[in-house]
């Protein structure tokens, strides 16, 4: 990326050379390919990054690696962003900051959920509102506790680093995706599982065990019915 930050230089005479086409074209087919992205793998450390900008949120599940050497790299797994409503954008940089932590861990709830993570921002006063070991902060806003409660939900252990060491989250917070996020609290199922409904129903039928609780159920549902109309009638 070095001919691409020279072009932003001061005094820099913005020239695109082939080099720099070169630079941008490496960089993209690093993003894309599976030397830098890794597959989710559930028993590795899961590190969350998050950041927020005045026009968007963002966030990058990692997983950590150990090298030959000893030493740790984190590699991502999957990145998402999004923008900020109207409102939002008028919060303040804490709410923001807090915002996009629970954009993180409502966007990738599926692999954070009931597992171990770290959760990293580099905003230091967000480290002790939300912080894992301690309890709900009661002079801080009722956002923040909402959202504490939220976070509470979780198995995380937060974690603050500066700025220069969440460069990708971010520039993905400055460069958020076209679609708004909205807190809500309605939970939807997604149309693309490997199975449905009916495939759930019909495995549970031939499956001894669970054919013999579901005809238990029915009967006791059933027996409860006439009680109740017994009842009823006398």
């Amino acid at each position: 990326m070095k001919p691409l930050r020279q072009l932003t230089e001061k005094n820099a005479k913005f020239q695109w050379t082939s080099v720099c086409q070169k630079a941008f074209d490496d960089a993209k087919s690093l993003l894309l390919s599976s030397n830098f992205l890794v597959h989710y793998d559930p028993t590795k450390e899961m590190i969350v990054h998050t950041d927020a900008s005045p026009v968007g949120a963002a966030c990058v599940l990692n997983h950590k690696f150990v090298n030959p050497d000893g030493s740790t790299v984190e590699r991502p797994v999957l990145f998402a962003s999004c923008s900020l409503t109207q409102v939002q954008q008028r919060y303040a940089q804490i709410d923001r900051e807090a915002l996009a932590i629970i954009f993180a861990v409502t966007k990738l709830r599926k692999f954070l959920w009931g597992r171990a993570f770290t959760l990293v921002t580099d905003n230091q006063p967000i480290r002790h509102i939300f912080a894992h070991d301690k309890s709900i902060p009661i002079i801080a806003s009722h956002r923040l506790q909402h959202w504490a409660a939220i976070l509470s939900g979780f198995d995380y252990r937060l974690e603050h680093r500066k700025s220069k060491f969440l460069s990708v989250a971010d520039a993905l917070s400055r460069l958020p995706a076209n679609y708004v996020h909205v807190l809500e609290s309605n939970c939807d199922v997604p149309d693309d599982l490997p199975i449905n409904v009916q495939t759930l129903k019909d495995a549970t039928l031939k499956d001894p065990v669970l054919n013999k609780n579901f005809r238990f159920h029915c009967n006791w549902l059933a027996e409860s019915s006439q009680r109740a109309c017994s009842c009823v009638i006398f």
